[in-house]
């Protein structure tokens, strides 16, 4: 028996009603509702629900199953069923969550069962979300529907803010603001962002004042994941044909766009027009814990000045390296 094992069975000699708690611990569904409930971020609980949905769609007795019935055959039966309708990586997402799971229950001695040891996640290589600068200016161009615009300027703002993530720019306060820049936390990762604003972004800023916080998208909106559903919606419809009673009658300029193509941009742009890679890398927060290390170990004027550069050549087409270092403005 392992450590575990023989815990419950003799917790079962002492209390019955203690052991019927244990069993219940080693159920494999009970143990990934608690872990994903523990889980911090809406976001991340989030991503364990639809990996439970997906569970109880393949498994009608996931609810009986010991994390010992999760072997490897019970995993390659489950991605087969997700293969259906998801691709490879959708699906390493699902199989993260039960891995994390498993290593949960592990550590905490509930079983030793390991699924994982001879069952690799092989993630697969995935096209570049990234538009070029003669895209983004095609973009700005566009005539689109009047629901549009906003979603437009909000995917603008989240470029010129050097890729910022949405659910950061939109749960942003007014108070955030400091001496002209952007501070605050990113979620994702808890690393601490100074970002200057740029008279641009300053003029997107000025046009959608939130009540409650920066901007006002959450003033109507539940939360920022429902807001973030609609602006992925709408930026796909952008520059669509419509025929008569405005039925739409084609795809959008770019069907596949979506808000993270913004943090792409910003970095593809930006190594296209020569700025190196460690501008880049720091200017996206790779590598940095704090604003404190990052000002220690490198002088944030160089990504002030990257950013200037990536909007000068996106928006107006100026290439520093053709005009000596003038900026457009």
């Amino acid at each position: 028996l392992t450590a575990g094992q023989l815990k419950e069975r003799v917790m079962g000699i002492i209390n019955p009603n203690t052991a019927e708690q244990a069993q219940a611990a080693r159920l494999f569904r009970a143990r990934f509702v608690r872990w994903m409930e523990l889980q911090e971020k809406p976001g991340t609980r989030g991503l364990y629900a639809f990996t439970l949905r997906k569970l109880e769609e393949f498994d009608k007795r996931i609810h009986l199953r010991r994390f010992e019935d999760i072997d490897r055959d019970y995993l390659q039966d489950f991605e087969s069923h997700c293969a259906k309708t998801e691709k490879k990586n959708t699906r390493n997402i699902h199989l993260r969550n039960i891995r994390a799971v498993f290593n949960d229950a592990i550590d905490s001695g509930i079983t030793a069962s390991y699924p994982f040891r001879k069952y690799p996640l092989k993630p697969e290589p995935t096209r570049k979300k990234a538009l070029t600068a003669e895209q983004v200016r095609a973009l700005i161009a566009c005539p689109c529907e009047p629901y549009q615009q906003q979603y437009r300027d909000i995917f603008l703002l989240m470029l010129m803010l050097r890729g910022i993530n949405a659910g950061d720019l939109l749960t942003a306060k007014s108070s955030d603001i400091h001496d002209g820049r952007l501070e605050y936390k990113r979620n994702k990762v808890g690393s601490l962002f100074s970002v200057k604003i740029e008279p641009e972004a300053q003029a997107i800023i000025n046009r959608y004042k939130g009540k409650k916080n920066l901007l006002n998208p959450l003033d109507a909106y539940k939360g920022y994941m429902d807001y973030l559903h609609h602006l992925n919606d709408a930026l796909k419809g952008i520059g669509r044909p419509l025929g008569k009673r405005g039925k739409v009658i084609g795809k959008g300029m770019f069907p596949e766009l979506s808000s993270n193509w913004a943090r792409h941009t910003w970095a593809t742009v930006g190594i296209n027009i020569d700025i190196p890679k460690e501008t880049i890398r720091i200017g996206m927060g790779h590598g940095t814990k704090s604003v404190t290390d990052i000002y220690i170990d490198f002088d944030m004027r160089k990504v002030d000045e990257a950013n200037r550069r990536i909007l000068d050549y996106i928006l107006y087409g100026k290439d520093w390296r053709k005009t000596g270092g003038e900026s457009h403005k």
